[in-house]
């Protein structure tokens, strides 16, 4: 199942031994604006507006905060603007083109989340499936809260869970598994001190290693950003940050692990955006669909949120996505859609689906310093083209 979700969408694992790919049927490069009849009442994009888009990628190409990006934007499953910044390459000045292979890293999770979802619409495995039925490290894991030892010093206690760790956990991002840097100061210390990257290691190892660790908190209480994607992508295996992905080409993370072109993730965009159907072939049944991009965690989840809460003020989380729910608190709000979903990466890449405008959007790039500055001015960018912002 999961082998033939990886090849129908044209994504690969940075091993190259796995494909995720999500439809068959390639769309067709267009590399110039073009001119979209919308249905009625739909937000027409402005030509002028898009021009600003460009202005505003020639400009980081041209001060060197960017050596290079893709945009791609859609509107009822045409493009209607994609154009290439800059250069793939710094050395050899390679130019950017529809066909460049970026590195996903965390857009990985929305695909890999995708094909968790069309198992458990299959029914091969079920939400509440604890994870430990696949990974059995879990069954012993433990979660660390801090504690005073009796000389004074703060020490890392570990505690029974109050309930399992299950797949939706995993999916929702509410495990408990984090990433260290965002655990607290203790967890990030189990974890820098627990060789996780040491050696060879594949997906299985990789999760039983994940196992072994403490978790932040207990399952179900608080949305943490973490490695439960890459759990997810060794229960994907039921048959058989940029370093660390390059040093270990044998783990195909199912959170950060995947490259891809904008056109390929376009593809899967365009499926996510048609309710999960796409070149006449249904990915997802309706109610699978609807169950992965509902909010999760909102009010009566009993799910916390903190200063590490990513979806960002306005959203919710559904399965792989953060799910737009309310204009937020900000104001003016932030541009967008109610029933928006989104998500991005630590290395720039940037997606969103759109119903209410049947829009996508798109943007490669590949920039940890600059992509804070840059995704939310692209963001603004595209909503202002369709007179969509708030």
């Amino acid at each position: 199942m999961a082998t033939s979700v990886h090849r129908a969408f044209g994504f690969a694992a940075t091993s190259g031994a796995v494909r995720l790919v999500l439809a068959a049927v390639l769309i067709t490069i267009w590399t110039k604006e073009v001119d979209v009849s919308p249905a009625a009442g739909a937000y027409v994009p402005s030509a002028d507006k898009l021009e600003r888009i460009t202005e505003f990628f020639n400009n980081e190409i041209a001060t060197g905060k960017l050596p290079g990006a893709v945009v791609l934007i859609q509107q009822h499953g045409k493009p209607v603007y994609l154009k290439c910044f800059g250069v793939r390459d710094v050395v050899t000045n390679i130019p950017m083109t529809p066909d460049t292979i970026f590195a996903l890293h965390s857009m990985t999770k929305p695909i890999t989340s995708l094909a968790v979802m069309m198992l458990i619409d299959a029914g091969k495995l079920s939400l509440s499936d604890p994870v430990s039925k696949f990974v059995p490290g879990f069954a012993d894991v433990r979660v660390g809260v801090s504690s005073v030892a009796a000389d004074g010093t703060t020490v890392l206690k570990l505690v029974p869970l109050d309930r399992p760790v299950t797949i939706m956990d995993l999916l929702r991002h509410t495990s408990g598994v984090t990433y260290d840097y965002i655990g607290g100061k203790l967890i990030d210390k189990a974890y820098s001190n627990s060789g996780l990257f040491d050696g060879y290691f594949d997906n299985r190892v990789f999760a039983e290693r994940i196992a072994n660790l403490p978790l932040a908190r207990q399952p179900g209480t608080l949305w943490r950003y973490g490695y439960s994607t890459d759990v997810i992508g060794r229960i994907i295996d039921l048959k058989v940050a940029e370093a660390e992905r390059r040093a270990h080409p044998e783990w195909e993370s199912g959170g950060g692990g995947l490259v891809s072109t904008p056109t390929d993730y376009a593809r899967f965009a365009q499926m996510i955006l048609n309710g999960g159907e796409f070149g006449g072939k249904r990915y997802l049944s309706a109610q699978a669909f609807k169950s992965m991009t509902t909010d999760h965690i909102g009010p009566g989840s009993g799910v916390a949120r903190d200063y590490f809460y990513f979806p960002g003020d306005g959203f919710g989380f559904g399965y792989g996505f953060a799910v737009r729910t309310e204009p937020g608190n900000a104001k003016p709000p932030p541009p967008g859609s109610i029933g928006e979903l989104k998500w991005d990466s630590g290395s720039g890449t940037y997606f969103g689906v759109d119903p209410e405008l049947d829009m996508v959007y798109i943007l490669m790039e590949q920039t940890q310093n600059e992509r804070g500055r840059i995704t939310p001015a692209f963001k603004k960018l595209v909503y202002d083209a369709f007179g969509a912002t708030n």
